[in-house]
């Protein structure tokens, strides 16, 4: 699964359940955990506002308040006997994290919502979780706080439509970290294909094309998608864990997910959120979007490979 995971420790939110998650992929899969806090410059208009010395006590606050927050996570990591590395950082934290993304290899960011934000499902993910889950190149894995630190319903949408390599990859990514999820004490296994037919509401009102018809490209659609999804799933060993498969026909993939997400009480959906290589800045697309705005759970997502993030990274030093 993940060999070098980057924990993001922010003072002030309740950062056990990420912790635990940490511990139990490190211990079943001997990945590295780094820990990183980043302490935000202060802004321009509240140093005019305030003499330098008194920003500056500001700013030392909250990097004593940093210092702290790592040092609680370093300390649980070491009643369970594992060396941790950590970090204080400078900076926008979302910058800060993808430049040790890059320089230091990591190939997972976990980090937590924070319970103080509005309960409003759109405000669930704040700016930090946001801003990386558009931008940084390896999978961002967002907590809830209210979450246990083992996810036993997770739920996968895969897209079996686009038959590209890039789709091809990012399907096998994520049923690979699904099937991983079982090591950690997954119970219940989902996958999604939303499917339609093309151009159904054309074909009935303009084409002409009989109900009859219509019925049977549905049928023969949902076979195609049924059997490519059973494909995908069928790469890897699921043992005794039973996996369920849902079809909901609909041209708007996102409401089928997020509806899915709650009927099924999800815990942790695992998605993919861009699949378009070697464009620089190429943001979640619309489906991911709108899904990470509005579901509640905990989220493991993807990019493909040759994603490029816009953000730019200061030279590795040798």
């Amino acid at each position: 699964m993940f060999k070098n995971i980057l924990l993001f420790i922010e003072p002030n939110i309740a950062n056990e359940n990420m912790l635990e998650c940490a511990l139990g992929i490190s211990k079943k899969f001997g990945s590295q955990i780094s820990l990183t806090a980043v302490v935000q410059p202060i802004p321009s208009v509240i140093k005019l506002a305030l003499q330098k010395k008194y920003a500056q006590e500001i700013f030392d606050a909250k990097r004593s308040e940093a210092s702290e927050a790592l040092t609680l996570a370093n300390d649980f990591f070491n009643r369970h006997n594992l060396n941790v590395n950590s970090k204080v950082a400078d900076g926008i934290p979302f910058v800060e994290i993808i430049n040790q993304v890059v320089q230091q290899d990591y190939d997972l960011i976990m980090i937590m919502t924070d319970n103080n934000q509005s309960g409003v499902l759109e405000k669930f993910f704040g700016s930090t979780q946001m801003q990386l889950l558009r931008k940084c190149p390896c999978p961002v894995w967002v907590i809830k706080p209210d979450s246990g630190p083992v996810f036993k319903r997770v739920l996968t949408p895969v897209d079996t439509k686009e038959l590209d390599e890039p789709h091809a990859n990012l399907n096998q990514t994520l049923v690979q970290a699904t099937r991983a999820t079982i090591e950690l004490g997954n119970k219940s296994i989902n996958f999604v294909q939303v499917w339609s037919v093309y151009g159904e509401g054309y074909l009935a009102t303009r084409a002409g094309v009989s109900e009859e018809t219509i019925r049977e490209l549905r049928r023969e659609t949902l076979k195609e998608n049924m059997q490519r999804l059973r494909d995908v799933v069928a790469q890897e060993d699921w043992g005794t864990t039973k996996v369920n498969t849902h079809f909901p026909r609909s041209d708007y993939p996102a409401e089928e997910i997020i509806q899915l997400v709650a009927k099924e009480k999800i815990d942790l959906l695992i998605m993919g959120t861009v699949c378009r290589t070697g464009i620089e800045g190429f943001i979640v697309g619309n489906t991911a979007e709108k899904v990470l705005n509005e579901v509640s759970c905990s989220v493991l997502a993807f990019k493909p490979e040759g994603f490029i993030s816009p953000v730019v990274v200061p030279v590795k030093q040798s």
